[in-house]
Protein backbone atom coordinates (compact mmCIF):
# COMPACT_ATOMS: atom_id res chain seq x y z
CA UNK A 1 0.00 0.00 0.00
CA UNK A 2 1.48 3.35 -0.92
CA UNK A 3 1.05 6.35 1.30
CA UNK A 4 1.35 9.91 0.18
CA UNK A 5 1.93 11.47 3.58
CA UNK A 6 4.50 10.69 6.25
CA UNK A 7 3.19 8.68 9.17
CA UNK A 8 3.37 9.89 12.71
CA UNK A 9 5.64 8.18 15.18
CA UNK A 10 4.45 7.68 18.76
CA UNK A 11 6.70 6.09 21.33
CA UNK A 12 6.18 5.36 25.01
CA UNK A 13 9.95 5.24 25.56
CA UNK A 14 10.72 8.33 27.64
CA UNK A 15 7.30 9.75 26.83
CA UNK A 16 4.97 7.88 29.14
CA UNK A 17 4.35 10.31 31.96
CA UNK A 18 2.02 8.33 34.17
CA UNK A 19 0.17 5.10 34.54
CA UNK A 20 -2.17 4.35 37.42
CA UNK A 21 -4.46 1.41 38.08
CA UNK A 22 -7.67 2.54 39.76
CA UNK A 23 -10.61 0.62 41.15
CA UNK A 24 -13.89 1.36 39.47
CA UNK A 25 -17.45 0.16 39.52
CA UNK A 26 -18.28 -2.61 37.15
CA UNK A 27 -19.91 -5.93 36.76
CA UNK A 28 -22.51 -7.80 34.89
CA UNK A 29 -22.76 -8.62 31.25
CA UNK A 30 -22.26 -5.54 29.09
CA UNK A 31 -23.40 -7.43 25.98
CA UNK A 32 -20.24 -6.50 24.07
CA UNK A 33 -17.91 -9.19 22.74
CA UNK A 34 -14.66 -7.21 23.15
CA UNK A 35 -12.40 -9.92 24.55
CA UNK A 36 -12.79 -8.47 28.04
CA UNK A 37 -14.58 -10.78 30.47
CA UNK A 38 -17.66 -9.40 32.18
CA UNK A 39 -16.80 -9.53 35.88
CA UNK A 40 -17.54 -7.73 39.10
CA UNK A 41 -13.92 -6.54 39.49
CA UNK A 42 -13.03 -4.14 36.66
CA UNK A 43 -10.36 -1.46 36.76
CA UNK A 44 -9.05 1.50 34.78
CA UNK A 45 -5.57 2.48 33.66
CA UNK A 46 -4.72 6.11 32.94
CA UNK A 47 -2.07 6.83 30.30
CA UNK A 48 -0.34 10.08 29.39
CA UNK A 49 2.25 10.66 26.66
CA UNK A 50 4.00 13.52 24.91
CA UNK A 51 2.66 14.29 21.44
CA UNK A 52 5.02 13.52 18.55
CA UNK A 53 6.81 16.42 16.86
CA UNK A 54 8.02 14.47 13.82
CA UNK A 55 6.50 12.10 11.30
CA UNK A 56 8.19 8.75 10.72
CA UNK A 57 10.03 10.35 7.75
CA UNK A 58 11.38 13.07 10.12
CA UNK A 59 9.24 15.83 8.61
CA UNK A 60 7.39 18.11 11.09
CA UNK A 61 3.94 16.99 12.25
CA UNK A 62 1.34 19.29 10.75
CA UNK A 63 -1.74 17.16 10.31
CA UNK A 64 -2.15 15.12 13.50
CA UNK A 65 -5.65 13.66 13.56
CA UNK A 66 -5.50 11.79 16.85
CA UNK A 67 -4.43 8.68 18.71
CA UNK A 68 -5.58 5.11 19.16
CA UNK A 69 -4.84 3.03 22.23
CA UNK A 70 -4.53 -0.72 21.73
CA UNK A 71 -5.14 -3.07 24.67
CA UNK A 72 -4.54 -6.79 24.99
CA UNK A 73 -3.93 -9.58 27.46
CA UNK A 74 -0.88 -10.92 25.57
CA UNK A 75 2.21 -9.03 24.37
CA UNK A 76 1.70 -7.72 20.84
CA UNK A 77 -1.83 -9.14 20.56
CA UNK A 78 -4.47 -6.43 20.92
CA UNK A 79 -8.14 -7.30 21.21
CA UNK A 80 -9.40 -3.79 21.87
CA UNK A 81 -8.87 -0.39 20.25
CA UNK A 82 -9.95 2.97 21.62
CA UNK A 83 -9.78 6.14 19.54
CA UNK A 84 -9.08 8.98 21.97
CA UNK A 85 -9.09 11.79 19.43
CA UNK A 86 -6.41 14.43 19.65
CA UNK A 87 -5.86 14.05 23.40
CA UNK A 88 -2.54 12.85 24.82
CA UNK A 89 -4.13 11.55 28.00
CA UNK A 90 -6.69 8.78 28.27
CA UNK A 91 -8.25 6.41 30.77
CA UNK A 92 -8.95 2.89 29.57
CA UNK A 93 -11.68 1.30 31.68
CA UNK A 94 -13.40 -2.05 32.10
CA UNK A 95 -10.13 -3.92 32.63
CA UNK A 96 -10.20 -7.18 34.60
CA UNK A 97 -7.37 -8.36 36.84
CA UNK A 98 -4.22 -9.71 35.22
CA UNK A 99 -1.55 -8.26 33.00
CA UNK A 100 -2.72 -5.84 30.32
CA UNK A 101 -0.56 -4.63 27.43
CA UNK A 102 -0.92 -1.18 25.86
CA UNK A 103 0.41 0.48 22.72
CA UNK A 104 -0.46 3.78 21.06
CA UNK A 105 -0.58 4.83 17.43
CA UNK A 106 -1.10 8.26 15.93
CA UNK A 107 -3.01 8.98 12.76
CA UNK A 108 -3.11 11.93 10.41
CA UNK A 109 -6.12 13.79 9.01
CA UNK A 110 -6.22 11.39 6.05
CA UNK A 111 -6.45 8.38 8.39
CA UNK A 112 -2.89 7.10 7.81
CA UNK A 113 -1.80 5.35 11.00
CA UNK A 114 1.69 5.17 12.50
CA UNK A 115 3.49 2.09 13.68
CA UNK A 116 2.81 0.95 17.24
CA UNK A 117 4.60 2.70 20.04
CA UNK A 118 6.69 0.73 22.45
CA UNK A 119 4.50 -1.55 24.54
CA UNK A 120 3.61 -0.88 28.17
CA UNK A 121 2.43 -3.64 30.50
CA UNK A 122 0.46 -3.14 33.69
CA UNK A 123 -0.27 -5.84 36.25
CA UNK A 124 -3.64 -5.41 37.90
CA UNK A 125 -3.56 -7.62 40.98
CA UNK A 126 -6.58 -9.70 41.91
CA UNK A 127 -6.54 -8.30 45.43
CA UNK A 128 -6.31 -4.57 44.55
CA UNK A 129 -7.98 -2.74 47.42
CA UNK A 130 -10.66 -0.27 46.35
Amino acid sequence: MSRTKGLLSVCFGGMLVGCLALGCAGGGDDGVDDGIPDTDALYSVSLTWDPPSLNEDNSPVGDLGGYRIYVGSEPGVYSRVEDVGNLNVATVGSLPEGTRYFAVTAYDLDGNESSFSGELSVQIPDDLAL
